[in-house]
């Protein structure tokens, strides 16, 4: 499990990097004419590309796969299930965003009913749950449906039992808690020289962490391996 988990966090953090340097050159790239936008439109398949291939390969390792040319080749011909899956995880995403701008647009008024109906003066730790669950459905819930969905074999089967813990545990501990320290400079650093570079370090590990998340994402929702077959005296048959 610990080699598994270092592979895919290894792996998915080279296809983050290789996404991300496709969108730099994506929105570095101007539209001044037709050889330019054909530049665009060749990095925005080429991103799109990565990340199926990526996405797809990691979840056929996290199966039981071996890490192979075999098995990056298999995952080239999974790419339009990626795309379906992807298309589900997006309009998750959205969706629960939108419920996220109405809860903050409507705040005043949940507040206002709270008062009136149940005579509760402070509502304030209902948003609070509410932008905790909408945190958890974008940043676990959609991924993990993602894996699901790619990987086949049924997604009820995928995300039963133990896989919701896991996620929700590894969105805790490796997206919500680093991403806390984003920001966060010690006063010593403050304007000198050390301040960039430790950001550039800090802002990297959260990005391993992220990938580590991601890869505990996909071991979780791995399709259960089947029984062994046995006789009836319990032998291997």
């Amino acid at each position: 499990m610990i080699r598994h988990l270092a592979l895919l966090t290894a792996w998915l953090s080279g296809v983050g990097v290789a996404v991300g340097a496709l969108f730099w050159l994506l929105v570095n790239t101007p539209d001044a004419n037709a050889l330019m936008l054909a530049v665009s439109a060749a990095s925005l398949v080429a991103m799109f590309v990565t990340a199926a291939v990526g996405v797809n390969t990691a979840v056929l390792v996290g199966d039981g796969a071996p890490f192979s040319l075999a098995t990056i080749g298999r995952a080239v011909t999974h790419t339009p299930r990626f795309a379906l899956a992807l298309a589900v995880g997006a309009a998750v995403w959205a969706l629960v965003g939108r419920l996220d701008l109405w809860v903050a647009a409507s705040s005043g008024e949940i507040a206002a009913w709270f008062i009136a109906r149940l005579g509760v003066s402070d509502a304030e730790w209902l948003l609070t749950l509410l932008r905790w669950l909408g945190s958890w459905a974008r940043f676990a819930l959609a991924p993990v449906l993602v894996v699901a969905l790619v990987g086949g074999g049924g997604v009820r089967r995928r995300l039963s039992g133990r896989t919701v813990p896991l996620v929700t545990g590894a969105w805790l501990a490796l997206i919500v808690l680093p991403w806390r320290y984003a920001t966060w400079t010690p006063d010593w650093q403050a304007g000198t020289w050390m301040e960039p570079v430790l950001a550039a370090a800090r802002l990297g590990i959260i990005f391993v962490l992220s990938a580590s998340a991601a890869a505990v994402m996909v071991l979780a929702a791995a399709r259960p391996s089947p029984a062994p077959m046995t006789d009836a005296e319990g032998r291997p048959g």
